[in-house]
């Protein structure tokens, strides 16, 4: 979460680049983003960086139409990645690396019933990652990857609604290798994949005498994977694999997964898949520990299986696709309401997901067209069949891009379906949707400029977690790239 990658994503191939942009708007945001690349053919080196800073105060008509201003949602950020590449002589391969990191602080202000004025959260994080891979062209693909990242999160309310202060922290770390080999043998595209990975937490918490002061754990992780792709026709090719996944925390599970994709005319594709969806809980999930909202380290795997079969069909300038989808789960990770004031991870759910996904976009000289709908039946497997929170049955998604000379004029909408809060369909947050209107366009000299109206009909609602959403928001933009 909070990614720093806004700008170029990889060094060029040849030669110097760079490309600078600030971002100014209301709610007292400002942004800049930076980034330089090189590149010579047999090596190549990125560099991108960001700072952001928001009051954050915005405001807001609450569930009973009094006018509001929401506030401690201020936020800064700051973060920055380097990352290269070198191709070794003679053929050797090529060596990669990578250096992120990321710090962000922000108020918490709660939902609207019960704000917090005074209570924040701090993460910073620090991960890199060191690399061999073949040349392309080699006949068995390898690659080697040693990773590691450090994680710290930390939540203080000096004054909660109901109870005394609060702190809580969370440090999480990493360390790993992945490996991996590939080659074709006939029709056949065999290839192994390996993992192996330390982590390790340690929670400080205050002022929750429900709660360890403090807390250790660690745990080792493991994976082999064996994929078979047989290219039964040139039409034709079915996906085997197999998953032994370990953990010191529990028993071995296997996972297999199979999978097709056929060209049935034209450019009209069936692709689907089958296999076991499962999940070791993350430590947050387990030891967070906030105001009305706390983990649970007694969490099991979430554990299930899954199947999508859908129709995929893109000709030169126009793309669509429809997927259906079915998920069952024998049991499954939620963060759910144990009372008024109380939200607790729990792994004591079965449910049952099935949807279906369409999309359909097109692009000319004129500009672009893109619309998605997600249709979602998700319900808890029982007696009662609740729906699950979180979740509204439908969603839709667009975007239009209109050139008019040198300037793009566009618009993006997207639109939700009511959504429950709890299990048992007791409490909802109602539909909500916004509009987004803009411009942008280069003003010479490798200079370009944009402006941007979010939410432009001022819609008023709230997110699935019941915080208030900012209404009508505009932001200006000034870029140059060179």
């Amino acid at each position: 979460q909070g990614g720093v990658l806004r700008l170029i994503t990889r060094p060029p191939r040849l030669g110097r680049l760079a490309e600078v942009r600030l971002r100014a708007g209301t709610v007292g945001s400002a942004r800049l983003d930076g980034a330089l690349g090189w590149g010579d053919g047999g090596a190549g080196l990125l560099a991108v960086g960001q700072v952001s800073a928001a009051e954050g105060d915005f405001p807001y008509l609450d569930v009973n139409g009094n006018r509001r201003l929401r506030q401690n949602n201020q936020s800064a950020q700051g973060g920055g990645l380097v990352k290269g590449h070198w191709d070794l002589a003679d053929g050797h391969g090529r060596l990669f690396g990578l250096v992120e990191g990321l710090a962000l602080e922000r108020g918490e202000p709660g939902v609207e019933q019960f704000e917090r004025t005074r209570s924040a959260s701090a993460r910073r994080r620090l991960q890199a990652a060191a690399g061999w891979r073949t040349p392309s062209t080699a006949p068995t693909q390898a690659r080697l990857v040693a990773f590691g990242r450090i994680e710290a999160y930390a939540f203080d309310d000096p004054q909660p609604v109901f109870a005394g202060p609060t702190r809580f922290e969370l440090q999480d770390t990493t360390v790993g290798a992945t490996g991996r080999v590939a080659r074709a043998l006939g029709e056949h595209a065999l290839s192994a994949l390996g993992e192996l990975r330390r982590e390790a937490a340690h929670t400080e918490t205050t002022g929750d005498p429900s709660t360890e002061p403090a807390r250790d754990e660690a745990r080792l992780r493991g994976a082999l994977t064996a994929v078979d792709t047989w290219a039964v026709h040139p039409r034709l090719s079915l996906t085997g694999a197999l998953r032994l996944d370990l953990n010191t925390e529990r028993a071995a599970i296997v996972a297999p997964h199979g999978g097709l994709a056929w060209r049935l005319v034209g450019p009209l594709w069936l692709r689907g898949n089958l296999g076991r969806l499962f999940r070791d809980p993350g430590f947050d999930e387990r030891y967070f520990v906030g105001q009305g909202v706390r983990g649970d380290p007694g969490l099991r795997a979430e554990d299930g299986w899954g199947a999508d079969l859908g129709l995929q069909w893109a000709a030169r300038r126009v793309s669509a696709e429809l997927v259906g989808f079915a998920q069952r789960y024998d049991r499954l990770i939620l963060f759910a309401p144990l009372g008024a004031y109380r939200v607790q991870a729990q792994d004591r759910f079965a449910a049952r997901v099935d949807g279906l996904e369409a999309r359909v976009a097109t692009e000319g000289r004129w500009g672009s067209v893109g619309v998605s709908w997600t249709g979602l039946r998700a319900h808890f497997d029982d007696a009662l069949g609740a729906a699950l929170p979180y979740r509204p049955a439908h969603r839709v998604d667009g975007q239009v891009a209109a050139w008019v000379g040198p300037a793009r004029a566009f618009t993006r909408w997207t639109w939700r379906s009511r959504a429950y809060v709890d299990t048992f369909e007791s409490r909802s947050v109602p539909a909500y949707g916004t509009v987004d209107l803009g411009v942008d366009g280069p003003l010479g000299q490798g200079f370009s400029a944009g402006a941007e109206i979010r939410n432009a009909l001022d819609a008023q609602g709230q997110d699935t977690a019941q915080q208030p959403l900012p209404g009508r928001r505009l932001f200006l933009s000034l870029a140059w790239q060179g």
